[in-house]
């Protein structure tokens, strides 16, 4: 992996090893009912093994990292999906995606200059039902 080449997958990694550390912190500070002594301990554990001790403490400032992220945003999907109607729920949303699937491609196809038999057999051929077809040439048509 090249650094230059993924830094959204670098910086996600340092937020996740960030918000790990600080959570560590906070929980020894919990732990040792005292901030000095818990940025003692970490601070010691690092410079006594001449930070050896990081191949330890950073894989577990990730992995809490990370557990807060995953609450945070499940907590947050969650939240976004209870105030959501029944006129916004999921299902409906996918189907028009896959509506919009559907006439994008045949959109393409009658560009290519496929004939409709050939582009309507192609999504039968793809999985599509031949409902979900129909409904893709409809919104074609309803948006001349």
């Amino acid at each position: 992996m090249s650094l230059s080449s993924s830094p959204g997958k670098i910086g996600r990694f340092f937020g996740r090893v960030g918000i790990g550390m600080i959570a560590t912190f906070v929980g020894l500070a919990i732990g040792f009912f005292d901030l000095a002594n818990a940025a003692a301990f970490m601070i010691l554990s690092i410079v006594c093994t001449a930070g050896i001790s990081l191949v330890v403490w950073i894989p577990i400032w990730w992995v809490v990292g990370r557990f807060i992220q995953w609450v945070v945003a499940s907590l947050s999907s969650s939240k976004d999906s209870c105030d959501k109607g029944p006129a916004e729920s999921q299902p409906s949303r996918r189907l028009q995606d896959h509506e919009k699937a559907i006439s994008t491609f045949i959109q393409k196809a009658r560009a290519a200059k496929l004939c409709e038999a050939d582009i309507g057999n192609r999504l039968l051929a793809a999985g599509w039902t031949a409902e979900e077809v129909d409904r893709g040439r409809k919104m074609i048509e309803g948006e001349k």
